[in-house]
């Protein structure tokens, strides 16, 4: 699909911004099982079924997107989860876990069938192998070498109770080889921080895996364990701005990583979604003006996306003549003729997170040298720093220091 230009020039700016702030305090869009889609033929059934169940109350939703996962990336995604297990004779991506019939797992076993209870949801015709989504995700960032992307491993005991670990571990390896950012380096050339984008890119990696399980020493050389990572919660734990947290204590923003999963999935009466269900057009910008730091939604789309912007308004940069970036009164940054009287917003130096005005007014170009001692012309790099300083700002536009 051809991607809105505002849109892809509105997600990239936001990406821009975050470039020199480490990893722990950046905010992306997220997808939950981004490769089990309709776009690869998952879901196809659920017209039919539906239409079967509607008379009785019952719904059944099986696909998590409709878009492809180059499509999500496309979009602006940049946290992916993949949702895998082994089943006949390959890693693949599709729904399963939470069922464990220790009786049939034995049976099976014994029978020397490579598949259990925990990956029945994987019979599915049309659920890809691993092998064919990585080719899908090393395609991508061969086109777009400048970008970073979290993968999320959503993986149950199937792999390590079949023993296959090791496959997962070489096909990282054999499609992504040196582009992969792994525990071993972090502890080498981060010990005690986080790298931003741009560190992970001077260091030239690409990618970050992560895995639900613990796998212990078997993945120091290629996958993090994500709870030592992240922190996660449903969409109904966020409170949002300007309280900007999740849980009872738990600040947004701060450094800690949280990530917030939605899931749109419905199995008629057994399944209902994951905790507060989906992340919806209202609730996106919520988390995105909370610096919410991977929202992982269901259901990618041009215009859920669109609601993850807090720069350009919609049609914004407009090419006037003379044109400088501002912020206005409703959050959102429009161009307006350099020569304009306004405030400045003012970046305390060494610092991504301290703001204050200007005390005077001025055009554009004035702003270079009309901050206070100590700060410097300045851009918010994310929407809850964006939200802070229009709060401060009490309905006035202000000049931000940033050309298109």
């Amino acid at each position: 699909m051809e991607v809105d230009p505002w849109l892809a020039n509105a997600m990239a700016t936001q990406r821009k911004l975050q470039d020199t702030v480490p990893l722990n305090f950046v905010s992306l869009p997220a997808s939950h099982n981004a490769a089990i889609t309709k776009a690869t033929g998952v879901g196809l059934e659920e017209d039919w079924l539906n239409a079967q169940l509607n008379p009785l109350d019952i719904w059944v939703y099986i696909a998590n997107h409709q878009f492809s996962l180059t499509d999500q990336m496309n979009m602006g995604v940049r946290h992916v989860e993949l949702d895998i297990h082994w089943f006949n004779g390959y890693i693949r991506l599709c729904h399963a876990g939470g069922i464990h019939l220790e009786l049939l797992d034995e049976l099976m076993k014994e029978l020397g069938i490579d598949w259990d209870s925990e990956t029945i949801g994987c019979f599915n015709p049309n659920a890809r192998t691993l092998n064919d989504t990585f080719v899908e995700i090393r395609t991508w960032l061969n086109k777009n070498p400048d970008e970073f992307v979290i993968f999320y491993f959503d993986d149950q005991d199937d792999l390590d109770s079949w023993g296959k670990l090791p496959l997962l571990m070489e096909a990282i390896r054999d499609h992504f080889g040196d582009l992969v950012f792994t525990p071993e380096d972090k502890s080498k050339f981060f010990t005690t921080f986080w790298p931003s984008i741009k560190q992970f890119r001077q260091i030239g990696k690409q990618v970050l895996f992560a895995s639900r399980q613990n796998y212990a020493a078997l993945m120091n050389n290629s996958v993090f364990w994500s709870d030592a990572v992240w922190q996660e919660w449903s969409p109904d734990d966020v409170q949002p701005y300007p309280q900007c947290s999740v849980g009872k204590n738990n600040l947004l923003g701060n450094g800690t990583m949280q990530r917030i999963l939605g899931d749109s999935l419905i199995y008629g009466p057994f399944y209902h979604g994951y905790g507060g269900g989906l992340i919806t057009t209202s609730s996106f910008p919520q988390m995105i003006d909370c610096d919410t730091n991977f929202m992982s939604t269901d259901q990618v789309n041009p215009i859920l996306m669109e609601s993850a912007v807090w720069t350009w308004a919609t049609g914004e940069p407009s090419k006037i003549s003379n044109g400088c970036a501002s912020i206005g009164p409703d959050d959102r940054w429009k161009m307006q003729d350099c020569s304009t009287s306004l405030t400045y917003v003012c970046q305390e130096n060494g610092s991504f997170l301290n703001f204050v005005l200007s005390a005077k007014k001025g055009s554009w170009v004035s702003g270079l040298a009309s901050c206070p001692p100590g700060y410097s012309f300045g851009v918010p790099s994310n929407g809850l720093l964006n939200s802070r300083i229009v709060a401060m700002a009490k309905g006035q536009s202000l000049w931000i220091n940033y050309t298109p």
